[in-house]
């Protein structure tokens, strides 16, 4: 199997039985001997920043909610946004930096005419896999990988990204099994 190019995406199958990524997309930021590192993007969370901050601040709107980016240390929290904002083209910036966090509270108070659907996650947590990992799970058949489609990530709604991902590869999802099933006895 040849290496995974990052950014891409992994979708989970039906039949990945850890809850924590039933029906996930995750962006693959990171793969190599040493492992890979990836964050879901298409769970958000009810649970408001201003709840997770360690410094609470008044000038924290409400309105911007966390997303679950994986198991792995939740007690973290990064800023997942297009290249508008961090000005590099054609890139996806996972940063903590504080002039980033600034652009996200400014664009949910006072947001441009056009704008992405989604051009900021905070994300809390992240995905992780050790050396070989998640090349034995692509062989297992639990994760599908689809290139990069910006589209995807910052304009499309989150509870459609799943079925949209599929698509993408030409796969309709009401037509998978859901269950794992040995037909060896």
């Amino acid at each position: 199997m040849g290496m995974l190019t990052t950014p891409s995406f992994l979708i989970a199958l039906p039949h990945l039985l850890d809850q924590n990524f039933h029906r996930a997309i995750i962006l693959l930021v990171e793969h190599s001997e040493e492992g890979s590192v990836g964050y879901i993007v298409n769970k958000r969370s009810d649970v408001p920043i201003t709840n997770l901050l360690e410094e609470p601040s008044e000038d924290v709107p409400e309105s911007i909610h966390a997303w679950v980016g994986g198991p792995v240390e939740t007690e973290t929290g990064l800023i997942m946004c297009n290249d508008e904002w961090s000005q590099c083209e054609d890139q996806v910036v996972i940063s903590g930096a504080k002039n980033v966090f600034t652009k996200m509270v400014e664009h949910e108070e006072n947001p441009p005419d056009e704008t992405l659907l989604h051009p900021y996650r905070f994300l809390v947590g992240y995905s992780g896999w050790g050396p070989g990992q998640l090349e034995d799970e692509l062989k297992a058949g639990s994760w599908l990988h689809l290139d990069f489609d910006f589209n995807l990530l910052f304009n499309c709604p989150a509870d459609e990204m799943w079925v949209k991902a599929m698509n993408h590869l030409g796969i309709d999802p009401d037509r998978l099994i859901s269950q794992q099933q040995s037909y060896l006895t």
